[in-house]
């Protein structure tokens, strides 16, 4: 187990005093409100896909001769086709396992 030294422990202590002398700090002030805050207020929250670092998209390709059927490849390895201008898609990993 590793034991602190005495300057760690007068800085510990020295920060946890500082905290306290000092309290809770003061909300900020009020302004008049935004004119957006009303258009967002009425908004309501939908999911909309992947936002997170999973829902990245590396390629896209586009048939030329069906430019509603095209590929998608995701940063994690994912491959899907769609041929309905992305309305609904489906993997590809069963084709690609043949592949190799």
């Amino acid at each position: 187990m590793r034991r602190f030294s005495r300057l760690q422990w007068m800085t510990i202590l020295t920060f946890s005093v500082l905290s306290v002398i000092a309290g809770p700090a003061e909300p900020p002030a009020q302004g008049p409100p935004s004119p957006i805050e009303g258009i967002l207020d009425r908004l309501a929250f939908r999911s909309i896909g992947p936002a997170t670092m999973g829902g990245r998209i590396d390629d896209l390709a586009v048939l030329e001769k069906r430019p509603s059927t095209f590929y998608v490849g995701a940063a994690t390895g994912g491959l899907w086709k769609t041929v309905n201008n992305g309305t609904t898609n489906g993997s590809c990993r069963s084709w690609l396992l043949l592949q190799f």
